[in-house]
């Protein structure tokens, strides 16, 4: 760096701020939790969040558990939906889409692949 607000990053951090997504998720948050309740992606895959929350007031802070790099995003009901991008780049079963304060799931994340990492650079 030669300047102190620059900012460094990598591929797969300019892919998943800049790159054209593979998949788009639009899900509701709601007093039972994520509808629908389990989502389904690819590993490799950049998936565009769409999340609204249909309570009548108060917001819901929601994290991914498996996923420390996306940093928790708030969900206000009666606003504008809020949005993130995911780079699904670990498979697993069932990642538990948490409620960030309570600690309690709303829903889960499967990523489908192998741990070996083929597929990893699909949509590359």
């Amino acid at each position: 760096r030669e300047h102190e607000d620059e900012k460094l990053t990598d591929w797969v951090g300019y892919r998943t701020a800049r790159g054209e997504p593979d998949r788009e998720v639009d899900v509701t948050l709601g007093l039972d939790g994520l509808a629908p309740e389990r989502v389904e992606v690819q590993q490799g895959e950049l998936v565009a969040w769409t999340i609204r929350n249909t309570a009548e007031e108060g917001e819901r802070t929601i994290a991914i558990e498996g996923y420390p790099e996306l940093e928790p995003v708030r969900v206000s009901a009666g606003a504008e939906p809020a949005t993130f991008r995911l780079l699904a780049s670990r498979p697993g079963a069932g990642f538990p889409v948490i409620d960030a304060t309570s600690g309690t799931s709303v829903g889960s994340l499967a990523v489908a692949g192998t741990p070996t990492g083929a597929g990893e650079g699909a949509g590359m």
